[in-house]
């Protein structure tokens, strides 16, 4: 089986890393650069709201260096679960500062986005159909989902 190098450049997007680091990665072949930008550390509070735990100014930062290393390189940047919650607001959040990064630093590169978050539609007929669970101990029903503030 082919071997297939990346390197995560942290594990937290906006926690901070060291570019050099990533650098060594990429001169040793790394072939992606990958990198988290959600968690469940800050609590269920930016989860739920979906507001990144870290300043624009922290994420704008370390998407920079992974951005620039990684247009250089000719190698893909993939970030998961933007913004803390993986929202769609938080998706859109981080679009616009690589969008932004992009403009600033005259890069050009290809952009995927993929959308995760869930209706209450789909929620509602998973529900229906006995295809969703409770994932701790609360129990989910409709009237649950319709209460919820963050949903779409």
């Amino acid at each position: 089986m082919a071997s297939f190098p990346l390197v995560s450049a942290t594990g937290m997007l906006g926690s901070g890393f060291r570019a050099e680091s990533l650098d060594k990665a990429i001169s040793l072949g790394a072939r992606m650069i990958g990198c988290d930008a959600g968690s469940t550390d800050p609590g269920p509070g930016p989860l739920a709201t979906g507001n990144c735990m870290f300043s624009a100014a922290a994420v704008k930062r370390d998407t920079e260096i992974m951005m620039t290393r990684a247009v250089k390189a000719g190698i893909p940047l993939i970030i998961g679960s933007s913004g803390t919650s993986g929202s769609d607001a938080g998706l859109a959040w981080m679009v616009d500062i690589v969008h932004e990064i992009g403009r600033e630093q005259g890069l050009h590169f290809k952009l995927a986005v993929i959308h995760s978050e869930l209706s209450r539609e789909v929620i509602h007929r998973h529900l229906r159909d006995g295809r969703a669970r409770a994932f701790c101990f609360a129990t989910v029903t409709r009237s649950y989902c319709r209460a919820a503030t963050r949903s779409p």
